[in-house]
């Protein structure tokens, strides 16, 4: 519309393009669409170690990323799954997702405030600083 026109109602309006549906969520989709490989990722050493050290089941499985308390283990999309993103390299991208991953499990694992101790704070201790 033209602001300056006689039927011009003052609202603006912005076109946007928004990724906004799961497309195995939608009815008649054909979803089955080859997913990308990235290639290999490399993780650091440290955040390997830490890992280790919290002792979870981690499976690569899947394109979503999540902890489930029923099987009691992480569900990771496959490292070849991850790209960089304007604000992350991949790297980064993916140890942020498993350390969120992570965080889950802990705070039914791990936490003290849970009165479910099954990760005792001087294994971690002994087990970091080797």
């Amino acid at each position: 519309m033209d602001p300056t026109g006689e039927d011009d109602d003052g609202k603006r309006r912005v076109a946007r393009t928004s990724l906004v549906f799961n497309a195995a969520q939608v009815d008649g989709f054909d979803a089955d669409v080859a997913l990308p490989d990235y290639g290999p990722l490399t993780v650091t050493d440290r955040f390997q170690k830490f890992v280790d050290c919290i002792g979870a089941d981690i499976k690569h499985e899947g394109t979503r990323a999540f902890y489930s308390t029923v099987t009691d283990s992480i569900t990771m999309p496959p490292m070849s799954l991850f790209h960089d993103t304007p604000t992350m390299p991949r790297t980064e991208g993916y140890m942020a997702t498993l350390a969120h991953e992570l965080a889950r499990y802990a705070d039914l694992r791990i936490m003290p405030r849970r009165g479910a101790v099954l990760f005792t704070g001087a294994r971690f201790q002994r087990c970091m600083s080797a």
